[in-house]
C-alpha cells in the first residue's frame, strides 16, 4: 500500500486538513494517511523516519508537504532502505502568502486586503477584523464548522480563481486535494 504522509506547516493548515478529511472532501480519505493523521513538521523527524521503517515490506509513503510559502528545501533521507520507501515526486499544496487569505476571501474582504497586502501580512490585517483572531487550531475548527461542504468547497475553489498565480511553479493549491467528485458537484451547481 502507498500510505499518504502529509507534512502541516502549521496548526492552521492541519485543523483545516482535519476537517476537510472527516467530511470526506478531499481525494483520499484517514485511512490513506500514514498512521490515520496529518503531521504538524516542517522537516520530516526521526519519529517519522522511524515509522516509515516500520511500514510492512512492500508499503510506501507518498509525502504531500501543505503549508503557506513552503520556501524551505525538504530533507529526503539518504538511507538506502528509506529511500525506497518513499514514492517521488514530492506533492506541494499552498496558500500564499498566509493561510489567513481563505478567511479574508471567505469573508469578502479580498478587495480591501490588495489595497494593503505590500504593507501588511494577512494575519495581521485579518486580526483587525476579528480581535479574537488566533493561529490556533481551535479558531479554525470553530470557524468551519458551521460552513456547509458545498461553502467549502466554493471558498477554495474562489481561492484558486483569485490566487491560483500565487503558487510557485510545481505548487498546487488546496483546491487540487479535493476529490474529482466534490468538483464535479460544484461544477453541476
Amino acid at each position: 500500500m502507498i500510505y499518504k504522509f502529509v507534512m502541516c506547516e502549521g496548526s492552521c493548515e492541519k485543523a483545516f486538513l482535519d476537517i476537510l478529511v472527516d467530511r470526506q472532501l478531499l481525494y483520499f480519505n484517514r485511512r490513506d494517511l500514514l498512521n490515520d493523521r496529518f503531521y504538524f513538521e516542517r522537516q520530516i523527524s526521526q519519529s517519522s523516519l522511524a515509522e516509515f521503517r516500520a511500514l510492512n515490506p512492500g508499503d510506501q509513503v507518498q509525502i504531500l508537504r501543505v503549508g503557506d510559502k513552503l520556501s524551505d528545501h525538504l530533507r529526503l533521507p539518504k538511507d538506502a532502505l528509506l529511500k525506497k520507501k518513499i514514492v517521488c515526486p514530492v506533492l506541494e499544496y499552498a496558500v500564499r502568502p498566509e493561510f489567513e487569505i481563505i478567511l479574508i476571501i471567505n469573508e469578502g474582504l479580498y478587495k480591501e486586503f490588495l489595497k494593503f497586502k505590500s504593507k501588511e501580512k494577512p494575519s495581521i490585517f485579518y486580526k483587525r477584523f476579528h480581535r479574537d483572531y488566533s493561529k490556533q487550531s481551535s479558531y479554525i475548527s470553530n470557524y468551519f464548522a458551521s460552513m456547509k461542504d458545498k461553502e467549502i468547497v466554493r471558498l477554495l475553489f474562489e481561492c484558486q480563481r483569485l490566487r491560483g498565480d500565487a503558487n510557485e511553479k510545481g505548487q498546487n493549491s488546496f483546491y487540487d486535494l479535493l476529490g474529482q467528485k466534490v468538483k464535479k458537484c460544484l461544477a453541476n451547481n
